[in-house]
């Protein structure tokens, strides 16, 4: 990622990619109970960036520690493959989407919609297994949620 000027890419997916990061390395340290709802919205915000149809994951498969790493890295990998170009010409689109039990669905564009719903979700989930695991007593500390954030940007 560029230090330079910033794009759509480099807000939503970037920033997807260093969130999934954080929390294969949180699941590494802690091995205990991931939370899978992360994958849901990461494969939304990649299925919405682009106009597509989100990736269906079997989410009853998450039934070890080896499962987990395995999903985060084929998200990972998913997210990586993504040409940054494609992403950044969806500025001016729009999606439709549902914000919740008898609510409405709303249309936004996208980068509202990565901005306002899908990267606040990833960082919820990242955020709350972080929170549930070091209550538990795992070591974890601020370096290893931020670390995978600060990648990108260090030489």
């Amino acid at each position: 990622m560029s230090s330079e000027k910033s794009t759509l890419y480099d807000g939503t997916i970037a920033v997807a990619i260093g969130s999934l990061k954080a929390l294969a390395h949180i699941v590494s340290v802690a091995e205990a109970h991931p939370n899978s709802a992360i994958f849901l919205s990461a494969r939304l915000l990649l299925a919405k960036m682009l106009g597509l149809e989100p990736v269906e994951y079997d989410e009853d498969s998450l039934t070890s520690y080896a499962d987990m790493k395995t999903r985060l890295d084929e998200v990972i990998k998913t997210l990586e493959g993504v040409d940054k170009e494609v992403i950044n010409t969806r500025s001016a689109s729009s999606v439709t989407v549902g914000v919740g039990e008898n609510k409405p669905r709303v249309t936004l564009s996208t980068p509202a919609y990565a901005y306002s719903a899908a990267l606040p979700n990833i960082y919820f989930h990242v955020c709350m297994a972080y929170a549930i695991l070091r209550s538990r007593g795992v070591p974890l500390g601020k370096s290893d949620y931020m670390d995978s954030f600060f990648a990108p940007y260090a030489s």
